[in-house]
């Protein structure tokens, strides 16, 4: 089982890079404003949850979720 702090730093870099995957290498018109809110890893690292959030109407929400 990993260290607490351990984990919240390994969630911290995994939110990161997901960003800067978004923003830089993702070239995709249909991306808005997409936020990574929150990232989740379980105490074995076996699992990732990513939380996000888009700025705009339920349309715009539809076009990212795809």
């Amino acid at each position: 089982m990993v260290q607490p702090r351990r984990l919240a730093r390994i969630e911290k870099r995994i939110q990161q890079k997901i960003a800067q995957v978004l923003l830089r290498d993702a070239s995709d018109p249909r991306l808005g404003f997409v936020t990574i809110t929150r990232v989740q890893v379980d105490p074995e690292i076996q699992v990732c949850k990513v939380y996000w959030s888009v700025l705009g109407d339920e349309k715009e929400r539809k076009l990212n979720e795809a």
